[in-house]
């Protein structure tokens, strides 16, 4: 479901960045955090991370995220319910999906739905629904991922982004308009 209306987001520093997925190795959540790590390493500190969802990547990711000194960047929220997740997403900047394999992406949706600028890994999947520099940014690797974050600094190229990204998803993935797809698909 996408809002009429989304009211105007007000972005600001820290960057509120997040991930809403299972923590499995297709998701790559690692990337996340190595692009943390070269955020800090390059000066710019003005972000968290949150990472909402379970799976058996968990520990290990909030071991990694200690080795790479980012910890105190990320906090992880284990699962929590659909309605959570959407009010979480209203009050986020950036959302990333690195995964390097997925369907449509549900999370991806309803973040652009949330006006969250998408960030999301180079597949055509995801290039279905992000145009990269239009609505939402592709990226290959975690140095690409933090150069775009750090182009986010922009409050004005971040809103401009949002607003396209949820225009996207208002026009082209709500849910009257898959339906009709679907019944096209299956009349033929």
């Amino acid at each position: 479901k996408v809002e009429k209306h989304l009211a105007k987001k007000k972005f600001s520093f820290p960057l509120k960045i997040c991930f809403v997925g299972r923590l499995i190795p297709r998701k790559q959540v690692k990337m996340i955090l190595e692009a943390a790590q070269i955020l800090k390493k390059d000066g710019f500190e003005e972000f968290s991370i949150s990472i909402i969802g379970n799976g058996p990547e968990k520990s290990y990711l909030k071991s990694f995220s200690n080795k790479l000194n980012v910890s105190d960047k990320t906090k992880f929220y284990g699962e929590v319910d659909y309605e959570e997740v959407l009010d979480t997403l209203m009050k986020m900047d950036l959302f990333i999906l690195p995964s390097i394999s997925e369907g449509i992406s549900n999370a991806l949706l309803q973040s652009c739905a949330a006006g969250c600028v998408p960030l999301v890994l180079k597949t055509q999947q995801n290039k279905e629904v992000v145009n990269s520099g239009i609505n939402g940014f592709c990226f290959s690797n975690s140095k690409e991922l933090a150069e775009y974050i750090l182009k986010l600094k922009d409050s004005e190229l971040m809103e401009k982004i949002s607003r396209s990204a949820h225009r996207n998803v208002k026009k082209n993935f709500n849910i009257e308009q898959v339906a009709k797809e679907y019944k096209i698909l299956y009349e033929t």
